[in-house]
């Protein structure tokens, strides 16, 4: 998928904080081995071939050559600023989730572009020491605001470019660039979040097995009590959940969160990491769209979003599909 891609609904009204709009840039893949091979000429030592990745399907990764990390962010932004001067929806605060190194130098590369969007006096927070799993942590802080504020919306931006050949490799997973944006709205839009929470578990320092075996099995404890508990006070089953929308993180990690939420496996949805890989806080956005657009979400269907992230992060969140109807859903190009 390249380019840049929307997903729109603005005139569904329920009482809760919804996901109203999105837009989402991959840039050009790369095949692993060419990313294997740079790796390797600057030290870096594989635990893993080339053929192992390919069998949990992971064959490219999505790499930027050409656009700066700024650049990126305008891609996915300035389309959903367009949107809301239309609809004349209020961004009240902007989210920034990213997990690439930045030079100091760059952290305030919002300020040239904020005064051209017209949003220089809208407050910025950013979550870089959340990871991989900010999407739930901004969900959760934005389902605080909105019900304080449901005139004003949230706009979150999550984006990450590699500056290193070992930017883009791990011992499980490769990691993509990337940049997503959406706007979070009460009471519009077609994807409902129905409950949400994250949290950070604890951290072991030290390289005691035992420590670090006990560590996992709470971490995925806790992930099951979040699924089990939403499901449980939402009236549902765990059959009643459609599909999990996850982050593209090494199989095993879903397989352990299926097995213990008693999920299907083949409910846990994530078309994207075949092709771009882990896009840290792009994750969910990407297999989701993917999903509107390939009809494997019905309108009324439940489904889960799911992250996991470094220093014991993760975040859970219940959502309903309810668009008013088809022809009020205007898709962008693929």
């Amino acid at each position: 998928m390249n380019g840049l891609s929307n997903e729109e609904v603005w005139t569904m009204t329920t009482e809760t904080v919804h996901i109203s709009a999105w837009s989402l840039y991959q840039p050009d893949n790369e095949p692993i081995r060419n990313v294997i091979q740079e790796a390797k000429r600057e030290g870096y030592v594989f635990t893993r071939d080339e053929a192992e990745f390919n069998q949990e399907g992971i064959y490219t990764v999505a790499m930027e050559k050409h656009l700066t990390h700024l650049q990126m962010i305008e891609r996915v932004v300035e389309p959903l600023i367009e949107k809301c001067r239309k609809k004349g929806t209020t961004i009240a605060e902007i989210w920034f989730a990213q997990t690439s190194m930045v030079a100091w130098h760059d952290r305030n590369f919002f300020k040239s572009a904020l005064a051209r969007w017209g949003l220089e006096h809208v407050p910025i927070y950013a979550l870089e020491e959340y990871s991989c799993s900010s999407f739930h942590s901004v969900l959760k802080n934005a389902k605080i605001m909105l019900e304080h504020a449901p005139n004003e919306a949230i706009l979150f931006i999550g984006c990450d470019k590699g500056r290193h050949p070992l930017d883009y490799v791990t011992d499980y997973v490769f990691v993509g660039d990337s940049s997503s944006a959406c706007i979070l709205e009460y009471g519009k839009g077609a994807h409902q979040l129905l409950a949400v929470d994250s949290k950070h578990d604890k951290v072991i320092y030290d390289n005691d097995e035992e420590k670090i075996k006990q560590a996992y099995q709470l971490y995925y404890l806790h992930i099951r009590q979040f699924v089990i508990r939403m499901i449980k006070q939402n009236g549902l089953k765990v059959e009643d959940i459609k599909l999990v929308f996850c982050n593209n993180m090494p199989n095993f990690v879903w397989e352990t969160v299926a097995r213990t939420t008693g999920i299907p496996l083949s409910k846990f949805y994530r078309p994207s990491l075949h092709t771009g890989c882990h896009m840290t806080n792009s994750d969910v956005l990407f297999n989701l769209e993917h999903a509107v657009m390939h009809e494997a979400l019905a309108p009324g269907d439940y489904y889960f979003s799911l992250t996991t992230g470094t220093g014991g992060s993760f975040g859970c969140a219940l959502h309903r599909y309810c668009p008013p109807n088809h022809t009020d859903q205007n898709q962008g190009d693929y």
